[in-house]
Protein backbone atom coordinates (compact mmCIF):
# COMPACT_ATOMS: atom_id res chain seq x y z
CA UNK A 1 0.00 0.00 0.00
CA UNK A 2 2.88 2.62 0.87
CA UNK A 3 4.48 1.77 -3.03
CA UNK A 4 0.74 2.45 -4.72
CA UNK A 5 0.15 5.44 -2.53
CA UNK A 6 3.56 7.34 -2.82
CA UNK A 7 3.61 6.86 -6.56
CA UNK A 8 -0.03 8.17 -6.25
CA UNK A 9 -1.72 5.63 -8.72
CA UNK A 10 -4.83 5.86 -6.30
CA UNK A 11 -5.96 2.16 -6.05
CA UNK A 12 -7.90 2.88 -3.01
CA UNK A 13 -7.81 1.47 0.69
CA UNK A 14 -7.75 -1.95 1.71
CA UNK A 15 -9.74 -1.18 4.64
CA UNK A 16 -11.13 2.30 5.97
CA UNK A 17 -8.27 4.05 7.38
CA UNK A 18 -9.27 6.14 10.83
CA UNK A 19 -8.73 9.37 11.30
CA UNK A 20 -5.01 9.14 12.17
CA UNK A 21 -4.41 6.65 8.95
CA UNK A 22 -5.77 9.44 6.29
CA UNK A 23 -3.28 12.17 7.88
CA UNK A 24 -0.19 9.51 8.25
CA UNK A 25 -1.11 8.64 4.36
CA UNK A 26 -1.44 12.45 3.35
CA UNK A 27 1.99 12.84 4.72
CA UNK A 28 3.16 9.79 3.01
CA UNK A 29 2.24 11.37 -0.11
CA UNK A 30 3.48 14.58 0.22
CA UNK A 31 6.36 13.10 1.65
CA UNK A 32 7.03 10.51 -1.28
CA UNK A 33 6.07 12.94 -3.93
CA UNK A 34 8.75 15.61 -2.73
CA UNK A 35 11.31 13.14 -2.82
CA UNK A 36 10.85 12.11 -5.60
CA UNK A 37 10.98 15.04 -7.36
CA UNK A 38 13.95 16.17 -5.66
CA UNK A 39 14.92 13.13 -7.43
CA UNK A 40 14.04 14.18 -10.48
CA UNK A 41 15.35 17.88 -10.01
CA UNK A 42 18.97 16.35 -9.02
CA UNK A 43 18.99 14.25 -11.81
CA UNK A 44 18.20 16.79 -14.42
CA UNK A 45 20.60 19.29 -12.95
CA UNK A 46 23.07 16.88 -13.77
CA UNK A 47 22.55 16.34 -16.99
CA UNK A 48 21.82 19.64 -18.01
CA UNK A 49 24.12 20.95 -15.81
CA UNK A 50 27.45 19.66 -17.88
CA UNK A 51 28.52 17.42 -15.15
CA UNK A 52 27.67 14.39 -17.44
CA UNK A 53 29.39 15.54 -20.45
CA UNK A 54 32.01 16.58 -18.60
CA UNK A 55 32.23 13.46 -17.48
CA UNK A 56 32.90 11.54 -20.74
CA UNK A 57 35.13 14.29 -21.65
CA UNK A 58 37.20 13.77 -18.63
CA UNK A 59 37.05 9.88 -19.45
CA UNK A 60 38.23 10.36 -22.79
CA UNK A 61 41.07 12.81 -22.29
CA UNK A 62 41.78 9.87 -19.57
CA UNK A 63 42.01 6.91 -21.94
CA UNK A 64 44.08 9.30 -24.55
CA UNK A 65 46.44 10.09 -21.88
CA UNK A 66 47.09 6.44 -20.66
CA UNK A 67 47.61 5.49 -24.46
CA UNK A 68 51.21 8.07 -24.38
CA UNK A 69 54.64 6.55 -23.87
CA UNK A 70 57.68 7.82 -23.64
CA UNK A 71 56.74 11.62 -23.32
CA UNK A 72 57.93 14.38 -20.89
CA UNK A 73 56.30 17.43 -20.10
CA UNK A 74 58.05 20.32 -19.11
CA UNK A 75 55.76 22.49 -17.72
CA UNK A 76 57.71 25.69 -16.91
CA UNK A 77 61.25 27.29 -17.99
CA UNK A 78 62.42 29.04 -15.08
CA UNK A 79 65.80 28.75 -12.80
CA UNK A 80 64.49 25.01 -12.17
CA UNK A 81 62.85 24.37 -15.19
CA UNK A 82 66.08 25.37 -17.38
CA UNK A 83 68.32 22.69 -15.00
CA UNK A 84 65.70 19.99 -15.87
CA UNK A 85 65.86 20.90 -19.70
CA UNK A 86 69.57 20.52 -19.80
CA UNK A 87 69.80 17.33 -18.22
CA UNK A 88 67.13 15.63 -20.00
CA UNK A 89 69.31 17.05 -22.94
CA UNK A 90 72.40 15.29 -21.20
CA UNK A 91 70.78 12.62 -21.38
CA UNK A 92 69.11 12.41 -24.72
CA UNK A 93 66.04 12.15 -23.77
CA UNK A 94 65.46 15.67 -26.09
CA UNK A 95 67.08 18.34 -27.56
CA UNK A 96 66.75 21.87 -27.07
CA UNK A 97 65.25 23.61 -29.83
CA UNK A 98 66.65 26.87 -29.08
Amino acid sequence: MTIITISTVGFGEIQTPSTLGRMFTVGLILGGVSIMLYGLTALLEFVVGGQLSGMYRRRAVSRQLNKLQGHYILCGYGRVGRTVAEEFEGYGVFRLLW
